[in-house]
This record gives structure tokens, C-alpha cells and sequence, in this order.
């Protein structure tokens, strides 16, 4: 075998965990239906046009434009894990349970039922990013909030419950365990090397090329040398940026082409049809902190974790990121 067919271990030191690459696996197919695809329904569409008041309250439309009479509709989540109307209180000394405290929130991506973000004309999904954006600095700018996840669910694989495009917004007190890793391992790194991680990270992968899926003069495509999934894709701001809520209006047409692109050919790549999209941000209040940065990051999804992975925790990757990166810059 080829010591770049081996298997490997290899440390992702964005959340301190160890995986498993393992292209001898690659070949190993599970046969039976596909629960990748989207989910059905029982009724109508609540998210469609015409059924505005089945969706929950807006808190921001986008105009639609010829007969569209919306874009973009932001909605109250009607089956919160947290809410605002939740007394606000501090967690007692020892305590172990407070008021589920937060904001969620779904943004209703397009008035089109069957489509997708690649589907979008570039200036639609540029505009739908700016939204993205001005709910994050909303919601990190309430009170008592600690972060905030922007995150969006396609197919059963990866989910989601509504086929309607959409992504989800949830503002949270406290900070979830994945969170908590990400942000304490971000300060470390920045205190003791005097950058921030994602910054050493891209002069790296940049300087080397092989993981480099596309470059534009503001992001670049990459996918990570310690994947957690075969096909993960990052695509991260070139120049240092402390939050995606921070992003610039005229970044945004060229993040939009690069995302639209990055979903394309992770899906042709990968042959999957289900993904989800996360935005990495840092904590609502760390805007200023030297060590904040921001990535979205695309995962494929297909089967879910086996006992392997169940019994030790290893996420074992069939694919490795170099041939990733090499079959999505040759996705057509």
C-alpha cells in the first residue's frame, strides 16, 4: 500500500480530538433506501407562500422582487429548545438546572419549496447571507446571551424534519460542550503563539496547496487535514476576521459564489445528497478578543456512527482529505 493510501491518525487540534483516516474502508457500502433525501409531509408546506401564518411570528422579511411578495422570511421557532420569555437568572452556586433561557429562530431561506442554496441566483444567496449575518449580530447583541449557533440541516441524514430550505438560528446562556472545547483551545493557542489558530492554520494549508480546494482574494476552500467526515469542507476569510457578523457587504457576493461552488462539489464528490452547513463563531461577547475567528464548515452526510465510533469516540473517515480536495477541484 502507498503511504498516501495508509491509514492514519490524525489530531484536529480545533476541538482536541483524535480521528481516523481509513481508505481501506472507503469500498465498504451499506445497500438498502437512501434516508439521505429529503423528509416528507403530512399537509401543506408551512414555509411556503400563502401559509405565512402556519410558519410562527416573523422578525424580519426580506421584499421579494417581480411577484415574489418575500425573499426571506426570519421566524420565531415554533418548537423551541429555549425561549426568551424564560426568566433571566444567574446558575446558582453548585447548581445544576436554570430556566432554558434563549432565542431560536428560522430563516426561511426562499420562497421556492425544491430548491437549494446552490440553486440560488448568486445575488439572491449573497443577500440571504447578508441576513444571515444582521440575525447573528441581533441575536449576540441580546441580553444574557452567551452564543449563538447559525446553523442549516438538508435531508434526513443530516436532520432535518422540513424539505422546505431553511436554516436555523439558536441563542443560547450557556455554551454547548463543543463551544466551550473550541473557544478555550482558540485562547490558548492565540496567548501562547501569538496568532490566532484558524490564521496559522490557512498559512499552512495554503503554503502546501494539497488540502486547497479553491482560492478567492477574500476566502479560501480547503478541506481540514483532520476531517470528521469524509468530504468536510471549510471555507474561511483570508485576512483575519473575528466573526462572520462582522462581515462586510462587499465580501458577500464572493463568499456566496465560493459556498455555492463548495456545496456543488461536495455533494457531486461525495455522491450525497444530505448535508449540514455550521457557522464556527466565537462566544456572543469575544468581538475583541484576539483570539476570535470565524469558518463555515460543509459535512456530507451519509451513514451515521458505527460501534467503533460509539465505543471509543474516534470519527472514522473512509476518504482522506487530500483525495477530497483533489476530486472536488475536479467537480464539474
Amino acid at each position: 500500500m502507498a503511504e498516501s493510501e495508509a491509514g492514519s491518525y490524525r489530531y484536529d487540534a480545533f476541538t482536541r480530538t483524535w480521528i481516523v483516516v481509513a481508505p481501506e474502508r472507503r469500498h465498504v457500502r451499506v445497500v438498502g433506501s437512501r434516508p439521505e433525501e429529503l423528509p416528507g409531509l403530512d399537509g401543506p408546506c408551512a414555509f411556503c407562500p400563502g401559509n405565512e401564518r402556519m410558519a410562527g411570528k416573523a422578525v424580519h422579511v426580506s421584499a421579494g422582487e417581480g411577484e415574489a411578495s418575500w425573499e426571506v422570511r426570519v421566524v420565531q421557532n415554533l418548537f423551541p429548545a429555549v425561549r426568551a420569555d424564560l426568566r433571566l437568572g444567574p446558575l446558582p452556586p453548585g447548581g445544576r438546572a436554570r430556566p432554558a433561557f434563549g432565542v431560536q429562530e428560522v430563516v426561511i431561506e426562499c420562497p421556492e419549496h425544491d430548491f437549494d442554496l446552490p440553486d440560488l441566483p448568486l445575488p439572491r444567496l449573497a443577500r440571504l447571507l447578508g441576513v444571515y449575518r444582521d440575525r447573528l449580530r441581533v441575536l449576540s447583541a441580546r441580553e444574557g446571551i452567551a452564543h449563538v449557533a447559525l446553523f442549516r440541516n438538508r435531508g434526513r441524514r443530516s436532520g432535518s424534519s422540513q424539505p422546505h430550505p431553511h436554516a436555523q438560528i439558536a441563542a443560547t446562556q450557556v455554551a454547548g460542550r463543543e463551544q466551550a472545547t473550541r473557544w478555550r483551545t482558540a485562547r490558548e493557542y492565540q496567548s501562547k503563539h501569538g496568532e490566532t489558530l484558524l490564521a496559522a492554520t490557512l498559512r499552512q494549508e495554503l503554503a502546501l496547496g494539497i488540502r486547497v480546494i479553491r482560492e478567492t482574494p477574500r476566502f479560501v476552500a480547503l478541506t481540514p487535514f483532520a476531517p470528521h467526515g469524509p468530504y468536510e469542507t471549510w471555507i474561511a476569510p483570508r485576512e483575519p476576521s473575528p466573526c462572520f457578523r462582522v462581515t462586510a457587504d462587499e465580501a458577500l457576493p464572493g463568499l456566496a459564489e465560493l459556498l455555492s461552488y463548495s456545496i456543488r462539489a461536495a455533494l457531486l464528490a461525495s455522491h450525497r445528497s444530505a448535508y449540514n452547513l455550521v457557522f464556527r463563531v466565537p462566544p456572543a461577547g469575544a468581538l475583541g478578543h484576539p483570539a476570535a475567528f470565524w469558518l463555515l464548515e460543509i459535512r456530507p452526510r451519509g451513514g451515521g456512527p458505527a460501534g467503533l465510533e460509539l465505543t471509543s469516540g474516534l470519527d472514522v473517515v473512509a476518504v482522506s482529505p487530500e483525495q477530497c480536495a483533489a476530486e472536488m477541484r475536479a467537480a464539474r
